[in-house]
């Protein structure tokens, strides 16, 4: 006779076996269309940087933490792309003394070590875990200075998010009044300057000019409707072969964001290091548009090459009419105007002409725009990426260009003027239409029902 506990006992042993199994033999699929559970090309780079001796994690978290599941999936990630990894999750409540003997001063941290260096970060996400892995494979700064006393935009308070991502990839950022200092510090191998109000004066375009053609580098984001861009800061892009449009980029994209049309929307990424791998919008709030001519490089002096970086699609222009701009209805007039693509970047390479082999040639990256870098649109698309790509060209660090770990939380869905239509005539005239339908049917059938009884 077949006992009635042998089905319960059957069903307990096979979970049993599942359990055990599923904890030795992990598999994860990712099936995000964004790879948003995978790691990143950054993180990748720098796993490989990482020799045959091991890598080791002590994750001082108890089992019961909310985050341990998080932790759990995050550090067996790193595992697959790094077999030479070793971890251990170490419970700070019952093993007191690992955490006084490694100062451990909170719940979460993680302890990296890698030949006989260690490393300690806080917080359970693909960010974290790389940058606390990128100082201990290549622990080298970068001596970048934030150019004060135009207007500019505040590392802290307007993006405070990049300057946070910025110091996590070893740029040191340090502020620079140029005109009380008098000069360009001899460590400086990166100077930004984003979102000036006011030109540069002759001096300090002298002196950045100097920079420049003795192997300097620059990071530039140049805000349209600003007196910025006239005086000594035009003649200063004009040797470099960047003119400096004044007129505003119409992007008629831009109302899928926020309902204007001077939200200009990169769609083509040029052939160039800084753009490899990019395959998203970047999107600039309000942005000027520029042209390169190569014939006013003054090649006495200075050779330079020319590369766009990001353009806009083929709807875009730069419109020159200021009241059409004010009164929010812009038309794009053939004679005036500057038809898309429109290029919101660009890259230049400055080779002074007495430099010998060992003297690196100048490198300067130009934006059209500084709002992107706020803290409101960075997260957007590829903003991010082209500007650290950016960034890391201009100083030659050619493991930092890659693309980086993406918020799943922070995902905008980006729609085309098509499919915006027609989910709005879907919104607005089919959903309401089944309903008025279902609500006419419902009527007839009960007067039909009624009089049928009657």
């Amino acid at each position: 006779m077949r006992s009635p506990y042998l089905f319960p006992i059957l069903v307990i042993g096979c979970s049993l076996l599942f359990q055990d199994l599923s904890s030795h033999l992990y598999g994860q699929f990712d099936l995000t269309k964004k790879r948003l559970h995978t790691l990143s090309e950054s993180t990748v780079t720098i796993l490989e940087k990482f020799d045959s001796e091991p890598l080791t994690a002590k994750i001082f978290l108890d089992e019961s933490d909310v985050d341990r599941s998080r932790a759990e999936g995050l550090i067996r990630l790193y595992r697959k792309a790094l077999p030479t990894l070793r971890y251990e999750f170490v419970s700070p409540t019952k093993n007191p003394l690992q955490v006084q003997e490694y100062g451990i001063d909170r719940n979460g941290m993680v302890l990296w070590e890698w030949r006989g260096k260690g490393v300690k970060t806080t917080g359970f996400s693909e960010e974290v875990f790389t940058s606390g892995l990128r100082k201990l494979v290549d622990p080298r700064t970068y001596s970048c200075y934030v150019l004060k006393g135009h207007g500019e935009k505040d590392p802290e308070k307007d993006f405070p998010f990049l300057k946070q991502r910025l110091e996590e990839e070893n740029y040191v950022l340090r502020v620079l009044p140029l005109e009380e200092a008098g000069e360009i510090p001899r460590d400086a191998e990166l100077i930004l300057w984003i979102g000036p109000e006011e030109p540069l004066l002759e001096k300090e375009a002298a002196l950045l000019e100097t920079y420049l053609k003795s192997g300097g580098r620059m990071v530039i984001c140049l805000d349209p409707l600003v007196a910025a861009a006239s005086g000594a800061s035009e003649s200063f892009f004009s040797m470099l072969g960047v003119v400096l449009d004044s007129r505003v980029v119409v992007d008629m994209r831009s109302q899928l964001f926020r309902g204007d049309f001077f939200f200009a929307t990169a769609t083509r990424y040029p052939t160039h290091v800084i753009t490899r791998g990019l395959n998203r919008v970047s999107v600039f709030p309000l942005a000027r548009s520029f042209s390169i001519d190569p014939k006013r490089v003054d090649r006495k002096r200075a050779g330079v090459e020319l590369y766009p970086l990001a353009e806009t699609s083929e709807t875009a222009w730069a419109e020159s009419d200021k009241d059409s701009l004010r009164s929010a209805a812009p038309r794009f007039d053939p004679a005036a105007d500057l038809k898309g693509p429109v290029v919101l970047a660009v890259a230049l390479e400055l080779q002074s002409l007495e430099s010998t082999l060992t003297q690196k040639g100048g490198r300067l990256v130009l934006f059209g725009d500084s709002d992107f870098l706020t803290d409101r649109y960075v997260k957007i698309g590829n903003n991010l990426d082209l500007f650290l790509n950016a960034v890391a060209w201009a100083v030659e660090r050619e493991d930092g260009i890659a693309l980086r770990p993406k918020d799943p939380l922070h995902q905008p869905i980006i729609l085309s003027r098509s499919e915006t239509l027609l989910i709005g005539i879907f919104m607005i005239g089919v959903v309401p239409g089944c309903w008025v339908l279902l609500g006419v049917y419902h009527i007839r059938r009960s007067r039909r029902s009624h009089a049928v009884s009657e």
